[in-house]
């Protein structure tokens, strides 16, 4: 399958914003940038790979060094009469800029499977870090996850522009486009607190078709926020995870990573990354069958996924706790417990299925598969 991306970062943003520094989104895209070049990893060539951040990485390496150092492709320019210029190093990608190159990509496609029925599949790969917020759409109820671009200014009427709307241009890419769509989110999805914005409708086919074949991964849940590393180098958490998961986790019979697999892992393992609560969101379709992200062997060695947290609220005073494996081996305990007793975290485990069980009483037993997405709460 050909394979297209379009990777942003954005740690600097202008003043008018409001919008506070940020330290990561920069490196996470060039972390992106670097796994989707790589033949084991997203397999983009580089004629197909659209790069830019801001302000531009001071020192690359790898394949992306040598990406940058090439000739790389064109982005459609607002800028003067060009249609398509390479990154202004200067300043961040304007919506616009990101939008129509991503569609003009996807035109291209559409062109070459016209000609040719029997051409090759595609598929893009969107990755954007930085800041976002919720915001309705301009003629459209629902609101959406929408990417602020270097042109965003919320102070002229309620109608934001440098806004991009994530799921419209989803739903734009896969229509009649690209045959599978991948976005992934690095942003905050909070509502704004002192007015209520609107996005325009960047996207020109922007339908309400949920066509099979894509995937959005967001950092946080709906009004969440997404939170960066707490150690240095400084890193997005949801990217940092995002991407050890990419590199190093797969089922370890078929060496496929899917995307309910990672989201797992992602889900699981941000905790290590930030001290915040932050919980990632994918949404994808089909579900029965989820797309495959990548084949073939982990890059990285990746340490066992820490256990879930188990909340006790409702675990009778006195009470113990035992984590049963494979042929009901005892692997883990803890306890007794008092009331009031704070979460505990379960120490790393394999992948697998578990049982949590109530020493004493076997009834009260929770089954649960590792690694998975949620805390546990015994009763």
């Amino acid at each position: 399958m050909q394979t297209w991306a379009i990777v942003v970062g954005i740690n600097k943003y202008k003043r008018r914003t409001g919008q506070k520094p940020l330290r990561g989104a920069v490196a996470d895209a060039c972390d992106f940038a670097e796994w989707a070049l790589d033949s084991a990893g997203g397999n983009v060539a580089p004629e197909r790979l659209f790069f830019w951040t801001y302000p531009w990485p001071a020192e690359t390496e790898g394949l992306l060094n040598t990406y940058l150092n090439g000739a790389p492709p064109e982005w459609y320019s607002s800028d003067g009469d060009h249609v398509t210029a390479a990154p202004n190093r200067q300043r961040a990608p304007k919506a616009e800029e990101i939008v129509r190159t991503a569609e003009h990509a996807g035109n291209s496609v559409r062109d070459a499977t016209f000609a040719d029925p029997g051409a090759e599949q595609a598929r893009i790969m969107v990755f954007l870090a930085g800041h976002g917020l919720r915001a309705a759409i301009y003629g459209e109820d629902t609101k959406q996850t929408c990417f602020l671009a270097g042109d965003f200014r919320a102070d002229v009427s309620n109608l934001a522009s440098g806004l991009v709307p994530c799921e419209s241009l989803r739903r734009s890419l896969r229509n009649e486009r690209f045959e599978e769509v991948l976005v992934f989110l690095d942003c905050c999805r909070t509502d704004p607190s002192t007015m209520s914005l609107k996005a325009q409708p960047l996207s020109d086919l922007s339908s309400d078709q949920q066509l099979q074949g894509w995937i959005v991964g967001h950092a946080a849940h709906e009004q969440g926020r997404a939170y960066e590393t707490d150690n240095s180098p400084a890193r997005g958490a949801f990217t940092k995870t995002l991407m050890d998961g990419l590199r190093g986790w797969r089922n370890p019979a078929t060496q496929v990573l899917n995307v309910e697999q990672l989201e797992a892992y992602v889900s699981a393992n941000i905790g290590v990354c930030t001290k915040f609560e932050q919980k990632p969101y994918f949404d994808f379709l089909p579900r029965d069958s989820p797309l495959v992200l990548v084949q073939g062997p982990p890059t990285i060695d990746l340490p066992l996924p820490i256990g879930p947290i188990v909340h006790l609220d409702a675990l009778e005073e006195g009470k113990s706790l035992e984590l049963l494996g494979v042929n009901n081996a005892v692997i883990w305990a803890g306890g007794p417990y008092v009331a009031g007793s704070p979460p505990v975290q379960i120490p790393q485990l394999p992948p697998g299925f578990y049982a949590l069980r109530v020493v004493g009483e076997p009834a009260l037993e929770i089954l649960f598969r590792h690694p998975g997405k949620d805390a546990l709460h015994v009763s």
